[in-house]
């Protein structure tokens, strides 16, 4: 028998905040992606525009619950969450092409 998939911690740390805002910018990206395609389409709706939509829906059903679930973090925690993102982000830097 099976057992139930784990919930997820009722109060996460800051590094289970950084990958749920990771999602949430995946998220962003994505729907920008469409939307921009979409909108320079010849023919806006069509079969392929909706096939997009419902793939893009794949994104989004994930990114609305961690959104809900990121308006109740300890603001502390996100606060410290995105001090870390930013620390990651700023740590990456492009030297001769390359991600160092």
């Amino acid at each position: 028998m099976s057992s139930p998939a784990p919930q997820p911690s009722p109060r996460p740390d800051p590094e289970q905040v950084v990958e749920m805002l990771d999602t949430l910018a995946l998220a962003d990206r994505q729907v920008a992606q469409v939307l921009d395609r979409i909108s320079t389409s010849r023919s806006p709706v069509s079969r392929s525009t909706v096939a997009a939509l419902e793939r893009l829906l794949t994104t989004l059903r994930p990114a609305a619950d961690v959104r809900a679930r990121l308006a109740i973090v300890d603001r502390r925690v996100l606060a410290a969450a995105i001090r870390l993102r930013r620390e990651r982000r700023d740590g990456l830097r492009i030297v001769g092409g390359e991600l160092q």
